[in-house]
């Protein structure tokens, strides 16, 4: 084969080679170029706009947190102008920047440190930032090795009344009745509170000494909150939800001395007293029967009161077994028989409170004589001069109120024994001053007297 033969047959070789490895190329770019399907596309566009939205918001954040390193590197500059703009600028960044003011406040020099105590300061005043504000300053206030303490005190004294503006504000929106010490503005009494995170709210009034719970909504988890009010004295309880473990829990009140029931509590509440050894008056407003009189038999108080009671043929045995040093009984609207449980008892010294009886006569009065009785009211009963015999039999009693009964002068004399007597109240009746002179030149020990004695009338 001739040379030009061979070139010939080599440039068809080429060629074709070279038009096989183009059409190689198109078909791998029209792969690559082949549309998606329509969930590809989608999720395609969300992945990018994602992204795109991404690099806003780090641009935004690395930005914040450029301006608040800048701010904190302001606040030892040199010009005022430059510091101040700074203080304001972590000012307005608020809850985020307050761990860092409360750990730099420990670093640096003085100026340094007052200035991140008055921003903490500041953001509080936000509240929104109230609390978180109040606790920095209070681990500031409270650290030993702090110099800068006592000014994170009086910012800290400033913040807390702020709470207690917001506190009282709070709880009044909800119907409940807050009274503050016209002069000093301190809360001292707050009533009808209903529900557990009102409880919330009393740890900013540390004046508090008196406080009413009412409803179903409250419940054991608001002793808490009272364990932390070291003024607290009284409370009274209106048909709470408190079970007896929360009963119990009152131990945690530090001066807790008087307690206050009115329905809803059982003889486990009672019982559950016990644990209050600082209690030295418990007041019971709801009906009691001889299950719930064991029960307060049990307690070692000073005193126990009954405002609503039933007396039973087991009432004075049940009474001689009580603990208390002192009880009382205010009994309403009731009959002769009603005070037969009172004959001839011995149990710890009674005060005996009888109101609107007039079907209370003086057969009624006998059952009294020879009782260990402290203290005697009789208001608006059917009694007459003749009572005073049996009431003359009331060795230690020491007060005596009667309203509304014509004893008279003469009458005054059956209450010559009453050594112990020191007041006597008699309003509504016949006695007079001079029969009040009389009684007293008898009895040493009185000295509260109603009507006042006068002296005797020269006789002509």
């Amino acid at each position: 084969m001739n040379p030009w033969s061979m070139r010939f047959i080599r440039g068809i070789i080429a060629i074709a080679l070279i038009v096989q490895l183009h059409q190689a190329r198109v078909a791998a770019q029209t792969e690559t170029t082949q549309p998606k399907s329509d969930s590809e596309a989608v999720e395609a566009d969300a992945a990018k706009s994602e992204a795109d939205a991404a690099k806003p918001e780090a641009t935004v954040s690395a930005r914040r947190s450029l301006a608040i390193e800048e701010a904190f590197e302001n606040l030892r500059h040199k010009k005022f102008g430059v510091r101040q703009a700074a203080t304001q600028h972590l000012a307005n960044a608020g809850l985020p920047v307050l761990p860092r003011l409360e750990a730099s406040a420990l670093t640096g020099d003085v100026d340094f440190q007052n200035k991140c105590i008055s921003i903490i300061s500041a953001i509080g005043q936000k509240m929104s930032a109230l609390d978180q504000a109040v606790a920095a300053l209070e681990r500031l206030s409270n650290d030993p090795s702090f110099n800068l303490a006592g000014k994170a005190a009086e910012e800290l004294s400033r913040l807390k009344k702020h709470q207690v503006v917001r506190a009282i504000r709070l709880l009044k929106e909800a119907g409940v009745q807050v009274n503050q010490n016209t002069t000093s503005g301190e809360v001292y009494y707050v009533r009808n509170l209903t529900r557990n995170e009102q409880c919330e709210h009393l740890k900013h009034f540390p004046s508090l000494s008196s406080l009413t719970l009412h409803g179903s909504g409250v419940t054991k988890a608001c002793i808490e909150s009272l364990s932390k009010l070291p003024n607290l004295r009284q409370i009274y309880l209106y048909s709470t939800n408190i079970s007896p473990q929360g009963i119990a829990e009152l131990k945690l009140i530090p001066n807790f001395t008087s307690l206050s029931i009115w329905g809803n509590y059982s003889v486990a509440h009672i019982k559950a007293l016990a644990e209050v050894k600082q209690l030295s008056t418990v007041h019971f407003y709801s009906p009691v029967g001889d299950k719930e009189l064991i029960a307060a038999a049990t307690l070692q108080v000073p005193q126990l009161s009954f405002a609503s009671f039933s007396p039973s043929a087991n009432t004075a045995e049940i009474i001689g077994t009580a603990k208390a040093n002192k009880l009382q009984f205010s009994l309403s609207n009731i009959q002769n028989d009603d005070l037969k449980w009172l004959s001839g008892s011995k149990p710890p010294p009674l005060n005996i409170n009888i109101n609107n009886s007039k079907d209370v006569t003086d057969d009624g009065i006998r059952f009294l004589e020879n009782a260990n009785i402290a203290t005697l009211s009789l208001y608006n009963t059917g009694i007459t001069a003749k009572s005073m015999k049996q009431i003359g039999t009331l060795k230690n009693l020491q007060s005596l109120m009667i309203t509304n009964s014509p004893i008279d002068d003469e009458s005054l004399k059956h209450l010559s024994d009453l050594q112990q007597l020191g007041s006597l109240r008699l309003q509504g009746t016949k006695v007079t001053g001079e029969g009040m002179a009389t009684l007293k030149e008898n009895l040493k020990n009185l000295r509260y007297t109603s009507p006042a004695p006068t002296p005797k009338k020269p006789v002509k």
